[in-house]
């Protein structure tokens, strides 16, 4: 699209600059820098935004009032980054275990399948009193069930620090995703201009 110069036009429009003062004086860069950091709460009243860079510090400041005096805080426009190895590790365990118990319930029901075999097959001792091949079977067939119950414990315990982990990744993320938001409308707050 062209526009022809005979229907665009400058206009002049005001610009409101707010400056911080101290005692009636700009605020100055090495005053700034010796306003206390701190977190604002829901009381601070928030004045606005500076835009200076310190050193691993920050870049952009807020700058608020509360309890009477003046602070002011980095603002983390950083995307949210929260690692989800826990989980990951979480779950790669709970696999493992589950794997374990699966192989548990096989080795289970082959000594059932040989328990119940060896019923019809007793060996009797000399005295006709004892089932020797019963009894060995029906011990080898608890020491199964009492194996299997152990690994399906695991398998609960795992499951839970799971479930705890997966919680405590969607808690984390939640915060970070708050904090992105809030810092990031506060950025958007009148910019405060201070004396070099």
């Amino acid at each position: 699209m062209q526009v022809e110069t005979h229907n665009a036009s400058l206009s002049t429009m005001a610009v409101t600059i707010k400056a911080l003062h101290v005692n009636g004086k700009q605020m100055t860069l090495a005053v700034f820098r010796q306003l206390e950091q701190k977190k604002e709460n829901e009381q601070a009243e928030l004045w606005g935004c500076v835009r200076y860079e310190i050193k691993d510090q920050g870049s952009i400041w807020l700058v608020f009032s509360q309890d009477g005096h003046l602070y002011r805080r980095p603002l983390d426009l950083s995307r949210p980054i929260v690692h989800e190895w826990d989980v990951k590790k979480a779950r790669s365990n709970l696999e493992e275990v589950r794997a374990k118990y699966n192989n548990a319930q096989s080795n289970l029901r082959f000594r059932e399948k040989k328990f119940q075999e060896s019923i019809t097959d007793i060996a009797w001792d000399d005295n006709h009193n004892k089932y020797d091949s019963k009894v060995e079977r029906k011990e080898d067939f608890d020491r199964a069930i009492s194996s299997c119950k152990k690994v399906f414990e695991l398998v609960e315990k795992a499951q839970k620090t799971l479930t705890e982990e997966v919680t405590n990744f969607q808690n984390q993320l939640a915060v970070e995703q708050s904090r992105f938001v809030r810092d990031t409308e506060r950025s958007k707050l009148t910019h405060l201009f201070i004396a070099v």
